[in-house]
């Protein structure tokens, strides 16, 4: 037996009492007085059995059991673990209760992985409250918890001070003893509380049992939680033990469905833009746009292929293409700064002889009255406020012109919006924090001829940091695809 000297008390668990103590390494002991309705030699030699076989589980997923036993002479018994340095799910929870899909699959693989562990050693650890789950580094690498401890000491008839029921399996609830399909249903309770961000049912003492059955549902789960990750949970939430698939089973296939979200790379991010008509603007904007492939991590050279490839596809990037027949020089200033939605040039005028004499003076007084009315309409359009819409259809000399470029100049600022699926995602430049999507920014080509790369990142709902970053986005390459898949004008 070691020696361990006791410090502070970290929590009180009803009859339990866990303090922090110090000897060959840092370790918590929960010490409790024993008052079970179990004879004190069999709840002593049962608790010996449970203390050696759990010494001998190694796994990097579970906190080593490191002593159990009882003080000399007394009726107080002890039971000895391994600390590490780390926050409990329980804490996390109650700051972040969402918990981003991938990495709630990554915590419960590994949590599942370690009662795998504990399932060949024939043992059941019976208490996969979430304070029992403890994250250890910057990865939120889970460890597993006082195993064993609830259910040995529950089995005597003490009170372990249980924080939260939902996790505990309907038979557990009814009074019988855990089984491995206890902590099948524990685990699935666990994902559907980070993937929700709150218990799958409220458990009373009146009333039915949780747990899915033929007239009792799933509870609803956010829209992005996939199919196949809803049919693990109303396979792993049943409430009848014996349809919950083998622990096995459900680890593989979290195992897959974590692989399938990391490499959806969600939530999934479409940039979209109303680029401002540069001066040679403008005709009715095709739409276009430019999306990050979620397989590659890596933005694909042809729009069509985005196109087919995101539900976000109704967002899309607008341009405005050069008109043919009208160039800067014959649109009045005050009209070739605005972004137009139809400008129509008038028709050319052709004369034509007429075997009618008319007389100069009536020629001269009606080129007086055309003058004057032209005139009055380009002061009157001119001053002219438009909307969102645009600017009425204005007129320009009929002149002989040169088709303009069909290439936009980049004279035109663009205000691009990054949405994403789910939304709230984190848009970073530079190291810096931007802000969360749907965003907003601007972007002019006048100012900067430097390519602006934004990196679209998860926000890490179960954890102070992002925890997956996502593809660089390219404001300034996705404006160069624009322009190129603008339409070329029309041959006059």
């Amino acid at each position: 037996m070691s020696t361990w000297t006791l410090a502070e008390t970290v929590e009180v668990r009803g009859d339990v009492h866990v303090h922090r103590a110090s000897g060959d390494i840092p370790a918590k002991i929960a010490i409790w007085r024993y008052q079970g309705s179990e004879p004190l030699p069999r709840f002593l030699e049962r608790l010996k059995q449970d203390g050696d076989r759990w010494r001998t589980l190694r796994h990097p997923n579970l906190m080593p059991t490191l002593e159990t036993g009882r003080l000399p002479s007394q009726i107080t018994c002890f039971w000895v673990q391994e600390e590490v340095v780390g926050t409990s799910l329980a804490e996390r929870l109650a700051i972040h209760p969402l918990v981003a899909p991938e990495h709630a699959l990554n915590i419960v693989r590994q949590v599942g992985t370690a009662l795998q562990v504990v399932h060949r050693a024939q043992l059941v650890h019976g208490d996969l409250d979430p304070i029992n789950v403890v994250l250890v580094d910057a990865k939120d690498k889970p460890r597993l918890a006082w195993g064993g401890l609830a259910t040995r000491l529950e089995a005597a008839g003490m009170d372990v001070g249980r924080r939260s029921m939902s996790e505990l399996a309907p038979e557990q609830l009814a009074g019988r003893s855990p089984t491995p399909a206890s902590d099948t249903y524990a685990l699935c309770a666990l994902l559907f509380r980070m993937l929700a961000g709150q218990e799958p049912w409220t458990v009373r003492r009146s009333g039915p049992p949780p747990g899915v059955t033929a007239d009792e549902p799933l509870p609803a789960l956010p829209e992005w939680v996939s199919n196949d990750v809803r049919q693990i949970l109303v396979e792993g939430l049943q409430r009848d033990p014996g349809r919950r698939p083998p622990l096995q089973e459900l680890v593989d296939r979290v195992e897959d469905q974590e692989m399938a979200a990391r490499g959806q790379a969600a939530p999934l991010g479409t940039w979209s833009a109303q680029i401002t008509s540069p001066p040679e603007a403008a005709l009715t904007p095709p739409t276009v746009s430019r999306t990050v492939d979620p397989m590659t991590r890596e933005d694909g050279d042809t729009l069509d292929s985005a196109l087919a490839n995101t539900p976000a596809s109704a967002h899309v990037l607008r341009t405005v293409p050069p008109a043919p027949s009208i160039t800067q020089a014959t649109l009045a200033p005050s009209v070739a700064s605005l972004p137009a939605r139809t400008v129509v040039a008038p028709a050319r005028v052709q004369q034509r002889p007429s075997s009618l004499v008319v007389p100069a003076a009536v020629i001269g007084a009606a080129l007086l009255i055309g003058f004057s009315l032209v005139a009055a309409t380009v002061l009157w359009t001119g001053g002219r406020k438009t909307g969102a819409s645009g600017i009425a259809a204005v007129p320009a000399p009929a002149r002989s012109v040169e088709p303009a470029s069909p290439e936009l100049t980049p004279a035109g600022a663009a205000i691009f919006t990054l949405r994403t699926e789910p939304p709230n995602a984190e848009v970073w430049e530079v190291g810096q924090f931007v802000g969360l999507t749907p965003l907003e920014i601007m972007l002019d080509p006048k100012k900067t001829t430097d390519a602006r790369s934004f990196d679209l990142k998860l926000a890490g709902y179960a954890s102070q940091t992002v925890v997956q970053p996502f593809s660089k986005v390219d404001v300034q390459h996705t404006l160069t695809l624009a322009r190129a898949a603008a339409p070329k004008p029309a041959a006059t």
